[in-house]
């Protein structure tokens, strides 16, 4: 049976089962880093040859070193006080449940069993006595219970559980690199994938960009990414100064390579992004392919625009004084924004908010809450509402 089965299987239908892009984000390794009989040496170890993993800078790191740095959070000092601390932790959890184990629950157990069965055989005899019974089992438990309970609060009074120590990233002014950590944050830095504290990188790039969207005039309600400003395969590193926060539309017109799969899986209530794909002719034989383009759900309101206008308090180009959201209005597809002080006016087309809002403030002039990066609106031109005939 065996070799009927291994003669049926076809790794290739296998294969095409499996989400790749995900497979590799997931393992956080991009493809075609890894190298074999490279002559070149490992940056953290100096040795020269055997197989390991190209960083995006070029470098070489030996496999070894490699799952070592994989499992490394911290620099060295906050690391070994990590790992010390799992280890007391982990003792310190299989002393308490040893000590459960051995309470008197398996004779409390037998002895609820045994006052059941003598209930049972009672019952023909004297109601009154299995009563007394079930009730004298019931009782002695209970104050087994609380004598367990007792014993355990004056265990954990006398080895309380182990504190965490305060521990410091890489990327935090606080940390104190030693000269092999330098060694390791540039491995970390140039990680062929997402690095091992991606999360806490996040979570730095977001509260320092104040939680939204870096595109001036933004007020998207999307979930948020972070973007590498200089690309990964060009050698950008993982590190705050090199990261942005955006949107998930304003991070799918970026050109870099990668960003495409963006649009296969973005849809919301306000629009969906959709991916190219081969549709069938209505009148006529044959097919076409749909490029990817934007599907609009949901337009920005005059509401929108007004938001945008007192967080960001824009200011009219042409003489400086500030503009009134309440004097947005709609005409037809345009909002039009009128200065109060002279005869300009500010007209955006009205689309998505995450369109017409930023477009309003690249006419304008922010004084507030400005942004730290620009919309690749060519981006979006090229890919929008556009069909390519196949023939």
């Amino acid at each position: 049976m065996s070799a009927v089965w291994h003669r049926n299987f076809v790794p290739k239908a296998l294969l095409a089962s499996v989400d790749v892009g995900a497979l590799l984000d997931r393992c956080g390794v991009e493809a075609g880093s890894e190298v074999a009989g490279i002559a070149s040496p490992c940056v953290v170890c100096g040795r020269a040859g055997g197989s390991g993993l190209r960083l995006n800078d070029g470098a070489f790191v030996c496999a070894p070193c490699f799952d070592e740095i994989r499992r490394t959070e911290y620099p060295e000092r906050y690391e070994a006080q990590r790992r010390q601390h799992i280890a007391e932790l982990h003792a310190w959890t299989t002393a308490r449940l040893a000590l459960a184990r051995a309470g008197p629950w398996p004779q409390l157990a037998g002895l609820a069993s045994a006052g059941i069965v003598v209930a049972v055989v009672l019952i023909w005899v004297k109601l009154a006595a299995a009563l007394a019974v079930g009730a004298l089992s019931v009782a002695t438990h209970l104050i087994a219970e609380r004598r367990q309970q007792r014993r355990m609060d004056a265990w954990a009074a006398e080895f309380p559980q182990p504190s965490a120590p305060e521990l410091v990233h890489f990327h935090d002014s606080r940390a104190e690199l030693t000269s092999r950590d330098r060694l390791i944050l540039r491995v970390l830095d140039h990680w062929p994938g997402y690095p091992p504290y991606w999360k806490y990188l996040r979570d730095v790039v977001l509260q320092r960009d104040g939680g939204r969207c870096q595109v001036t005039g933004c007020p998207s309600r999307l979930e948020l990414h972070v973007h590498h400003r200089q690309a990964v395969s060009l050698g950008g590193r993982h590190a705050p100064e090199n990261l942005v926060t955006l949107c998930e539309f304003h991070h799918a017109i970026e050109p870099e390579p990668g960003h495409e799969r963006i649009w296969t899986r973005l849809q919301t209530r306000y629009f969906t992004l959709v991916r190219e794909h081969e549709r069938r002719n209505r009148a006529t034989a044959g097919a076409h392919v749909v490029r990817p383009h934007v599907r609009r759900l949901e337009l920005a309101s005059t509401a929108d625009i007004a938001t945008v206008v007192a967080a960001h308090q824009l200011a009219c180009a042409a003489c400086g004084i500030a503009l009134d959201g309440a004097a947005v209005s709609l005409m037809g597809v345009w909002f039009v924004v009128p200065c109060p002080a002279c005869d300009q006016t500010v007209e955006v087309l009205r689309e998505l908010a995450e369109e017409s809002c930023p477009r309003l403030a690249e006419g304008t002039r922010p004084t507030a809450a400005l942004g730290t990066w620009q919309a690749r609106w060519d981006v979006l031109t090229d890919r929008k509402d556009a069909m390519r005939v196949r023939t």
